[in-house]
């Protein structure tokens, strides 16, 4: 069974990589990082588990492509068109691809919770970011709320940003409830919802304390790349370790942790 699921994982996820790379979603380094993952979250994890991942994907891309140009007009857009590098990938695949791994393995339905709080903090920290930028008034940093930051800033929350942040994990927590990935159970599907917040707030506590943010030499605009308009940037905060990628790590860690913790609270 397991060898007829990776084979079969290999034939969808290389499809849907190539539609990914097609609509700017991945670069090449993407789409190989993203076969990697799917196929084993098929193989061990299940084509429900897949189903929940793939939402992320593709609900993740089309919100990093709404209002483009607007956003590239702020300076909050994405590089390359859009598409996202092997790094952002595993940054943010690892521990599903891991939680599915182990589920297999150990079997209880506690592993199944972690994959869908990390799924769903990956969802909450790119919508609650992609779509926050677009609220109309300036973001405040989280950490000292009356400090107003340019959109896009590393810790910089919104009311569009924060609502979207709950609504949208708790909303693949509602799917992963009907597709059965998931105990049938109220507080199953709230655990891993609000476990996906929570994985979205750690991210912006550690963008706001933790993350290196640089300015560029050349625009002057604050930016998480050590490299923009060509230029090497200078550190203004934080720690050049800690970029995004190692940020999207610990959310996505901190959402699969979350999510046990709740539904073993829930259920005390």
């Amino acid at each position: 069974m397991l060898a007829i699921r990776t084979l079969e994982g290999l034939l969808v996820t290389s499809i849907l990589g190539v539609l990914s790379y097609r609509r700017k979603l991945v670069d090449e380094s993407g789409v190989i990082a993203g076969v990697f993952v799917g196929t084993s979250v098929i193989a061990f994890g299940g084509w429900e588990m897949f189903i929940l991942l793939a939402i992320f994907h593709f609900v993740a891309g089309f919100f990093t492509h709404y209002k483009y140009e607007a956003k590239a007009a702020k300076g909050v857009a994405e590089f390359k068109g859009g598409a996202r590098s092997w790094q952002n990938v595993l940054a943010n695949g690892l521990v599903p691809t891991l939680t599915a791994v182990a589920e297999y393995l150990h079997g209880g339905n506690t592993m199944t919770l972690a994959f869908v709080g990390a799924v769903g903090a990956s969802l909450s920290d790119t919508l609650s970011n992609e779509i926050g930028v677009l609220n109309p008034t300036p973001p405040r940093l989280i950490t000292s709320l009356r400090r107003r930051v340019p959109p896009g800033y590393p810790g910089g929350v919104s009311p569009l940003g924060t609502f979207t942040a709950f609504a949208a994990p708790l909303s693949l927590g509602m799917v992963a409830y009907w597709l059965g990935v998931i105990p049938r159970s109220i507080p199953a599907a709230i655990s891993v919802g609000l476990a996906g917040a929570v994985g979205s707030l750690v991210d912006s506590l550690i963008g706001a304390t933790l993350q290196g943010v640089y300015i560029c030499s050349v625009c002057g605009k604050f930016t998480e790349k050590r490299y923009h308009c060509g230029k090497p940037a200078r550190l203004h905060r934080g720690y050049e370790a800690v970029n995004n990628h190692v940020v999207n790590l610990l959310m996505s860690t901190t959402g699969a942790a979350a999510a046990i913790a709740i539904w073993g609270l829930l259920n005390f």
